[in-house]
């Protein structure tokens, strides 16, 4: 493992390089390395459980419905949803003093063309929230077809597919509020950089896999709306593999099985803690062709150690992309290889 430090962040160098089990072996020395992150994430589960400040649950939002969605992150505050329009956050509803208010941000307002200037609405003597929500939800509802970042509107579009599925479900947190499972790996490049609180990478899509019981697997998706030779699949899943074995490493931390239950997992004796054996699933979707689909190696990685004897399979879901111009309509799951 080459690591160096620039400025406070400390990187992996050409972690793409490496292979497969390289990459595991590294990144769990990294994390040892930095162990920084336990603290982090230790905090993150009490308030998810309501040990620290009260997460929220009994406070009942707003209808929203497509093409708007509600998101949450492990590190929000109790009283607001994320809005987000093709995978991209376009604004936040705020519950503050038993009433709602709707909060933009003036980027995302010159993106999508929404009539409501950056501010919070309502203001001070201003018309009532709900007025204010049907202008903002109305806007969206009528400019369906609007410019946007395709690799979020791809996100976006695959988690709705997944929600179809009996097998195949994504990881909530509260409700139907979708959400993106942080890590303190950020890539950029061909590098991974350990990353604080305000600029943790993302996993696209945490998922489970399988019709129930011990066949469910928990599941990292890294998503990308093109295959290019500049980002071919082959490094994607590296990158895939990095926050797989972050999750593996949360897991068998102090305290992974609080966050087994959160990701929606039972153990049959939580006295005994664990399952002797983890088996993560890292999936790259993407646009294949025939050619291509070889480039992804459908195979086990084995992760043995004092922690636990576990998994991580590699495999892809190939991606049907339907564009109009720059802008994606429709998207469907042509394959999924695992």
């Amino acid at each position: 493992m080459t690591e160096t430090k620039d400025g406070k962040n400390y990187i992996i160098e050409n972690y793409k390089e490496r292979e497969f089990e390289n990459i595991i072996h590294d990144i769990k020395e990294f994390l040892k390395n930095h162990s920084e992150w336990k603290k982090r994430y230790n905090r993150y589960i009490n308030n998810l459980k309501g040990d620290g400040k009260k997460y929220r649950t009994s406070i009942k939002f707003p209808k929203v419905n497509p093409p708007l969605f509600k998101y949450t992150t492990i590190s929000a505050s109790e009283n607001e949803i994320i809005l987000r329009y093709k995978g991209q956050t376009v604004g936040k509803i705020i519950y503050k003093r038993e009433n709602f208010y709707l909060k933009i941000d003036k980027t995302k307002e010159e993106n999508f063309g929404c009539p409501l200037g950056k501010g919070k609405y309502p203001s001070k003597d201003e018309k009532d929230f709900n007025y204010y929500w049907k202008l903002f939800t109305d806007h969206f509802n009528t400019n369906p077809y609007k410019e946007s970042h395709n690799e979020a509107t791809v996100e976006s579009e695959l988690i709705s597919l997944i929600e179809t599925r009996s097998w195949m479900k994504p990881v909530i947190l509260n409700y139907d509020e979708r959400f993106q499972m942080p890590t303190p790996l950020a890539a950029s490049g061909k590098n991974l950089i350990y990353a604080d609180g305000n600029k943790q990478g993302g996993i696209d899509i945490l998922a489970k896999i399988g019709k129930g019981g011990n066949g469910t697997k928990l599941t990292v998706i890294e998503v990308k709306d093109e295959n290019t030779p500049e980002e071919p699949a082959e490094e994607v899943i590296k990158q895939a593999l990095a926050y797989s074995t972050f999750i593996r490493e949360l897991l068998r931390s102090e305290y992974g099985i609080d966050w087994y239950h959160k990701f929606g997992f039972q153990c049959k004796n939580i006295e005994k803690g664990m399952p002797k054996k983890l088996v993560i699933m890292c999936l790259v979707a993407m646009p294949f062709d025939n050619a291509k689909n070889k480039s992804i190696p459908v195979r086990t990685i084995p992760i043995k150690d004092t922690k636990g004897d576990d998994e991580i399979k590699l495999g892809f879901i190939s991606l049907k992309i339907e564009k109009k111009g720059n802008t994606i309509k429709k998207i469907e799951i042509e394959k999924i290889c695992k």
